[in-house]
């Protein structure tokens, strides 16, 4: 049985997590495609992925019409893992559905891969997006970038649950807004 108090340090911990990039010493921090790349990181750490869904190694990120976060990502991948594997970030102009990628970040400048992506319903693909209604239309996390400094999140749990995803109650509980219809195409 889990109890009251150690529910409690459920939000703590994850803002502890969030923090502890915000404060790492670096002078561009301010940059979004940093802080989205951060933030691409942190959420997919509270993200399940289904029994042997994931290959052992290394977990796959493919990123669409962002080159400076798949940078970031690159940097993070050097020192960090994510689903307890190393993991690889390969920019890519298409996303290729048979690539065996596990996360998806496709940036708001690439209008109709969001689309493309979305109606796919790729089972077990996390699908991130900083595209205006992104997680409305059915994809699973939408970032929100608040005066560069910033970024708040949205969660589409339904379209999580249908591609065999689970996310953290502690994650659902930190998002601006929880959408529970898996999205319009």
């Amino acid at each position: 049985m889990v109890s009251l108090r150690r529910l409690s340090r459920g939000p703590a911990l994850i803002g502890l997590l969030l923090l502890d990039l915000a404060l790492a010493p670096s002078p561009s921090w301010a940059r979004s495609d940093k802080l989205q790349a951060a933030m691409i990181y942190r959420l997919a750490s509270f993200v399940e992925w289904p029994d042997g869904a994931l290959p052992e190694s290394p977990f796959r990120v493919a990123v669409v019409g962002a080159p400076e976060v798949a940078s970031e990502l690159e940097r993070l991948s050097e020192t960090r893992k994510l689903a307890g594997r190393t993991f690889e970030v390969k920019l890519v102009e298409a996303f290729d559905v048979d690539a065996g990628f596990n996360l998806l970040f496709v940036g708001a400048s690439e209008k109709g891969l969001v689309d493309a992506a979305l109606s796919q319903r790729i089972p077990n693909l996390l699908t991130i997006s900083n595209a205006s209604d992104f997680a409305e239309r059915g994809g699973m996390i939408q970032l929100i970038t608040v005066g560069g400094r910033r970024v708040k999140f949205e969660v589409n749990r339904a379209a999580s649950e249908q591609a065999g995803l689970r996310i953290s109650s502690r994650l659902l509980e930190l998002a601006a807004k929880v959408h529970s219809a898996a999205g319009r195409k």
